[in-house]
């Protein structure tokens, strides 16, 4: 997204709105075809659960138990304002970089086409938002109808840091998951570095 032209990029804002609506609608299907589901509310509910399993046993020796309690509560405040933005869960694309779109043919009028849903998951649709600039919050919030662009941008640097959550609970699921019911190191790493940066 970042070598399109202004337009374009303004154009990408515009089609991940799209994206968020029309998927609401099958998002049941997608959970029931095993989609994961990362929502705010849910993460906010296995917090203490994530940080006390048996995987992350070696950041509980080596972190201050005083570090850890204040990234929890400093991780529910956000979730709960998070939760604050009453919008429905959706498919998270979250891999939105130039590479993943395509332009629509000339035909079909302006926009992109998203591919690449290997690293979705359902949330709220703010994790789709990555994008710090001002002008492109103002473009998401006019098509969302958010009239509050302060708290919206507050909102985003926030939901920034929680991407690191969801990274942990994706990672705890993959060594969960591993087919020979032996961790895989490469999941353990990750699931630790994604704990890490919510600690520094």
């Amino acid at each position: 997204m970042f070598t399109l032209e202004l337009e374009g990029r303004k154009q990408v804002v515009r089609d991940t709105v799209r994206l968020h609506r029309a998927n609401t609608n099958v998002l049941p299907d997608l959970l029931q075809a095993g989609l994961p589901c990362y929502s705010p509310l849910w993460m906010r509910e296995n917090l203490t659960s994530l940080f006390q399993s048996k995987e992350l046993l070696s950041v509980r020796e080596t972190e201050p138990s005083q570090k850890l309690s204040n990234t929890k509560v400093k991780l529910q405040e956000y979730l709960t304002e998070l939760i604050s933005w009453e919008m429905p869960n959706c498919l998270i694309h979250n891999d939105q970089l130039e590479g993943n779109l395509t332009r629509k043919s000339t035909d079909e009028g302006p926009g992109f086409r998203f591919f690449d849903f290997d690293s979705s998951f359902a949330s709220h649709p703010l994790f789709d938002v990555h994008w710090c600039n001002r002008e492109f919050l103002e473009v998401y919030a006019q098509e969302m109808d958010i009239a509050d662009i302060d708290g919206l941008y507050s909102v985003i640097n926030k939901t920034s840091y929680l991407s690191d959550l969801v990274r942990a609970y994706r990672y705890l699921d993959m060594v969960r998951e591993a087919e020979d019911g032996a961790p895989r190191e490469d999941a353990l790493q990750w699931l630790e570095k994604s704990v890490r940066y919510l600690l520094m």
